[in-house]
């Protein structure tokens, strides 16, 4: 699976400490796109799953959630959907996917492996990202977007409209900015 980072512990991307994901590889080109640099598939690394697994079951530390964040993870989703198992089995069942694909196109798709993931997952947050259409509100990146909550409610109450937080950290000798950007940042 092509893979740019994992990160713990991610606080801005859904509730609690997360373990933070991001895949490579992304076939949209979102104008103000917040991780542009992982458009490209070998952009990040051929990680075999089993390694990833690992690098997860080492962070030995309280996991609240995992966020799969992209690229485009769908992209993947055959890897995607072995991910999602063993996150499911070993880490949380608090899973929030990000993607660019629609739920419809998603559903269209007609793929056991997609539909697999989208029972398994908490949150879906879904569809391109329209600068224009940026509020600088809640968990989305542009009022477009829907966040389809299927699992773990309770955590997720006004997630839509909860102030925007960055989080900064160091992540191989970088800066490292995880959150949902607002409309008028830069960061290139």
């Amino acid at each position: 699976m092509y893979i740019k980072r994992i990160v713990y512990p991610v606080l801005t991307l859904g509730p609690g400490k997360r373990v933070g994901l991001w895949t490579t590889g992304c076939d949209k080109t979102c104008e103000g796109c917040m991780s542009p640099e992982l458009r490209s598939l070998d952009s990040g690394q051929d990680i075999q799953l089993k390694d990833i697994f690992n690098t997860i079951r080492r962070i030995n530390l309280p996991i609240d959630g995992v966020t799969i964040s992209g690229g485009e993870p769908f992209m993947q989703s055959q890897e995607l959907g072995q991910l999602i198992d063993f996150i499911c089995k070993e880490i949380s069942t608090d899973i929030l996917v990000f993607t660019g694909y629609t739920l419809e196109d998603l559903k269209a798709r007609k793929e056991l492996v997609i539909d697999s993931i989208l029972d398994k997952i908490s949150v879906l947050i879904d569809g391109p990202y329209i600068r224009e259409l940026n509020d600088n509100t809640g968990l989305r990146g542009s009022s477009n977007q829907i966040i389809h909550v299927f699992n773990h409610m309770e955590k997720y109450i006004g997630i839509e409209i909860q102030p925007r937080k960055i989080q900064s950290m160091r992540f191989n000798e970088k800066l490292l900015l995880i959150g949902i950007k607002n409309r008028e940042e830069t960061y290139e």
